[in-house]
């Protein structure tokens, strides 16, 4: 049997592209494989016609209208992309109750939905392909703006030393605001985790209004 035809995304920093099926040509009475943990989409005039996770592919049967792509018969497009577990990092910064910056750092874990997997269209949109970049910044406006500034703003600098109530409603704010999104782009929101980055100049803006305070006492 002739070793096949590996497919594999060209970039580690990519979660999902289209494959040129050009490459095809010289192989199209062998197989194709990928691997355990990939997702291959074929779209033939717009629709899917066979969305598999691992595996390999005989280029006869439902793979065989790959050859129709290559003599011009239908518009097909073949799509992988990676099921894997992967992890963003990310920060933002509001201003307390009192005026203190502070800054939120957040991790988050997202994956292509295994059980859904044509809903990963969700991400291509026009795009040839999609990085894990792009789907944080997707992500990061949200967080920022409908998660940390709404909770900080509520908030003395003060408070949020060792206030693990707080910080757990960031995190589980987070994780809503994250599945919401994530959900729309085809993906599962896993796991989210804050914390309070001070920088020198938070910690000295909070040590500066604890003083006053206790002068004010």
């Amino acid at each position: 049997m002739p070793t096949p035809t590996q497919i594999a995304l060209s970039d580690d920093s990519l979660l999902a592209e289209y494959v040129e099926l050009g490459q095809f040509k010289s192989v199209l009475e062998q197989r194709i494989a990928i691997g355990p943990d990939m997702l291959a989409m074929l779209l033939k005039d717009g629709a899917i016609a066979e969305a598999s996770a691992g595996g390999h592919f005989a280029i006869g049967g439902v793979w065989r209208t790959i050859k129709d792509a290559i003599g011009g018969q239908h518009a097909i497009r073949l799509l992988i992309a990676d099921l894997k577990p992967f992890q963003l990092s990310t920060t933002a910064t509001s201003l307390t109750r009192d005026n203190v910056p502070v800054t939120c750092e957040f991790t988050i874990e997202l994956q292509v939905n295994p059980e859904k997997p044509a809903n990963v269209l969700g991400l291509m949109k026009a795009h040839g392909k999609v990085t894990k970049a792009n789907v944080l910044e997707r992500l990061k406006p949200n967080i920022g703006e409908r998660v940390l500034n709404d909770t900080i703003r509520r908030v003395d600098a003060l408070e949020l030393r060792g206030n693990n109530g707080l910080q757990d409603k960031v995190q589980a704010d987070t994780m809503s605001e994250v599945e919401r999104v994530a959900s729309d782009l085809g993906l599962l929101a896993r796991s989210v985790s804050v914390a309070w980055g001070f920088n020198e100049e938070e910690k000295a803006a909070i040590t500066k209004r604890q003083q006053e305070r206790e002068q004010e006492a």
